[in-house]
């Protein structure tokens, strides 16, 4: 995305934490900013997926990530399985 270069707020110490790595909306492209190379990405992104997600609760998006983590947890330990066999 592309974001103009942000002072971190005063209140924030110069290391930096998370928060101060942040620009805020303000600091944003406008959105009518044409950029074919985001242009050329968005053919490659379903949207419909982005906006189910979105209405979800925090509370399910959450659980769908720790679902997830599962799953790759057992496909490496799949994976593990294999290359002992071989």
């Amino acid at each position: 995305m592309y974001t103009r270069n942000c002072p971190a707020p005063a209140n924030v110490d110069p290391e930096g934490s998370a928060e101060g790595q942040h620009c805020g909306a303000s600091d944003l492209a406008p959105p009518d900013l044409y950029d074919p190379v985001i242009e050329m990405y968005k053919n490659d992104v379903d949207r419909t997926l982005l906006i189910k997600n979105l209405g979800l609760t925090p509370a399910q998006r959450a659980e769908k990530l720790v679902d997830f983590m599962g799953f790759l947890d057992e496909m490496r330990q799949a994976g593990r399985r294999r290359q002992a066999q071989e």
